[in-house]
């Protein structure tokens, strides 16, 4: 699986699921990660 699509399943859920506020950083966190091992590779 590519990066690009990790990170559309995680914005997905984030949209979809109730999340805790920490439950939200926690995949707002893994999705900068994914965004900057792509731009910095």
């Amino acid at each position: 699986m590519q990066d690009k699509e990790v990170i559309e399943i995680l914005m997905r859920m984030g949209d979809k699921y109730a999340f805790s506020d920490e439950e939200k950083e926690a995949v707002r966190t893994a999705v900068g990660i994914l965004s900057w091992t792509r731009v910095c590779p």
